[in-house]
């Protein structure tokens, strides 16, 4: 009975509905027997005179009334710290540890983020921006705060795949991806990120998503259904 719904929003003022950066979110509701769509409480969150969502609507892993704002609650706003935060890439060496998207990985260079001459940021700074890090906040001693930002999954279908556990509690995994160019695998308990990959071929772009200037038309990275493909070659059930 769980249900699991991309949102996404247009940048705003809306004349700047061109830029890099989308907001989106995920957000978890669940499906009463009656075919509610309903919040923690199972208080409805679609209003009925509009169809839209209910101003007081709030999804499981929310801490606050999110209703129909996209930057609110949902899995956006459970991104682990920066400082915790599991980010790849296929940039690196021969171990996963290697392919961090991290300051250390000195295989990804300024260059391969997308930095020029016109660049407002350092390599340094821009990697921690990647891993979630508020590196523009006022006040210095919040600049390795998260700010809880996720790309706008605007064509892209979630999927979910069960690991294990049991029938009243799977261990169960959902994947979506979005236009900054994540592919975001989240714990469906609490929507916390497990980990994200980012496609080498993409850090090109995070310069330009930091800068987040008007562009002639939208720009796509990971933008597509997410399809599970199971091998169980001798049919046993076990994979």
């Amino acid at each position: 009975d769980d249900l699991y719904i991309t949102v996404f929003g247009t940048p705003q003022p809306p004349t700047d509905g061109n830029k890099y950066h989308w907001p989106g979110n995920i957000k978890k509701y669940e499906i009463n027997t009656d075919g509610t769509i309903v919040g923690p409480g199972e208080k409805p969150v679609v209003d009925k005179q509009t169809g839209f969502f209910s101003g007081t609507a709030r999804d499981f892993w929310s801490n606050v009334v999110d209703g129909s704002d996209v930057t609110l609650g949902g899995a956006a706003n459970e991104i682990p710290a920066p400082n915790l935060r599991k980010v790849y890439t296929d940039v690196g060496g021969t171990t996963l540890k290697d392919h961090s998207v991290a300051v250390g990985n000195t295989d990804i260079t300024g260059e391969m983020l997308g930095i020029d001459a016109s660049s407002t940021i350092t390599r340094d700074r821009l990697i921690e921006w990647v891993r979630g890090a508020d590196v523009d906040a006022a006040v210095a001693a919040n600049q390795g705060l998260p700010r809880h930002q996720m790309g706008d999954p605007l064509h892209g279908r979630p999927a979910t795949v069960i690991y294990g556990g049991t029938e009243d509690s799977p261990d169960l995994v959902l994947f979506a991806v979005t236009n900054d160019g994540y592919l975001h695998a989240i714990d469906t308990d609490d929507g916390v990120e497990l980990w994200s990959y980012i496609p080498g071929q993409l850090l090109r772009r995070m310069d330009d998503l930091y800068e987040n200037d008007p562009q002639p038309a939208k720009r796509y990275a990971l933008d597509g259904n997410i399809r599970v493909y199971k091998s169980d070659a001798n049919n046993n059930g076990v994979v």
